[in-house]
């Protein structure tokens, strides 16, 4: 098989264009010898004449007419297989670092991450769970340890840090279906002072979010139990020694056997927030990605965002210390 190269091809479809070596190899922006010997090589290794030479002017030979076309759809072809690759790449290279809390209302993170790598192949995605031992979380951001956090805490996230909240959705009452407390429309705050309530540690915040929101209530009852997992917790409950306090949108977790209670108090919102570092830019790709994850948001919701929710987003803002 005859080892002919692109450029080999470049040199002749240049000249045959143009009917003459010189003009053909100024357009390439080589030199005429460079040109000619590319397609002597070329002639050699086909073993015929492309080009006839007459004087100043070329002529193609037969040959050369029959090697043209192909020789056009090949380079065409090599044009846009680069072309591709750019536009996939587009900056769109590295590694992402996505930390997240335990559970995320509104949101399939895995669908949002899977749709985006399709686009960018070259992206390396990396995701890990926000735990209340981790230090600052402004700084891990700063640093670079994570790029992307999605925060679901009812604490304010400290520090140097852009918020961009993206979900609003209610607290409710989780509890069994034989729960005493099961056929109650709106369950008062005084009668979740005799309960045992599970936590599900949802991420970079401490204590739990269970336990501001009781606090908040001034509910008493205790925290017995601290799980991790939200397909644990959802066994726990339904096993009907323990109540919980999580968002509606986790509906879909609970299943059969829980029921899901309105509190006849005046609950904060849970609401999921997206938390970069105002210290440091994210990348076009991490960009990108924080866009699907707005986008995703506003799907799931099946409506756009209210007014203001995304005041402050792409801007930098400071949360005090």
């Amino acid at each position: 098989m005859a080892a002919m190269n692109f450029k080999q091809l470049a040199y002749f479809v240049a000249v045959a264009d143009a009917g003459s070596f010189t003009v053909g190899a100024a357009r390439l922006g080589v030199g005429q010898p460079a040109a000619s010997a590319a397609i002597r090589r070329l002639e050699s290794e086909l073993g015929v004449e492309l080009l006839r030479r007459a004087g100043p002017a070329i002529e193609l030979t037969h040959e050369g007419e029959t090697l043209l076309p192909g020789a056009r759809r090949c380079l065409a072809a090599a044009d846009a297989g680069a072309a591709a690759v750019r536009a996939v790449l587009g900056g769109h290279q590295g590694t992402i670092r996505i930390a997240a809390s335990a559970y995320l209302p509104g949101i399939d993170l895995g669908a949002v991450l899977a749709a985006f790598r399709l686009r960018h192949r070259l992206v390396e995605l990396r995701t890990s769970q926000l735990h209340a031992t981790d230090r600052s979380l402004a700084e891990l951001l700063r640093s670079g340890a994570i790029d992307i956090a999605l925060v679901a805490d009812v604490l304010p996230v400290q520090g140097a840090v852009r918020v961009a909240p993206l979900t609003n959705d209610a607290y409710r009452l989780w509890v069994a279906a034989d729960h005493p407390l099961a056929t109650v429309e709106c369950v008062p705050t005084a009668a979740l002072a005799n309960e045992q309530f599970v936590a599900l540690r949802s991420g970079h915040s401490e204590p739990s979010d269970l336990a501001v929101l009781l606090a908040q209530i001034d509910v008493p009852a205790p925290i017995v139990c601290e799980v991790h997992h939200l397909d644990m917790l959802v066994g726990l409950v339904r096993a009907g020694e323990v109540v919980t306090i999580l968002p509606e949108a986790l509906s879909a977790a609970a299943g059969p056997g829980i029921r899901l209670l309105t509190v006849d108090a005046d609950l904060p919102p849970a609401t999921l927030r997206a938390v970069t570092s105002s210290a440091r830019p994210l990348s076009p790709a991490a960009n990108e990605l924080l866009d699907d994850i707005v986008e995703a948001t506003r799907r799931k919701r099946g409506r756009r965002l209210g007014a203001g929710m995304l005041d402050g987003y792409g801007e930098h803002r400071v949360d005090p210390r």
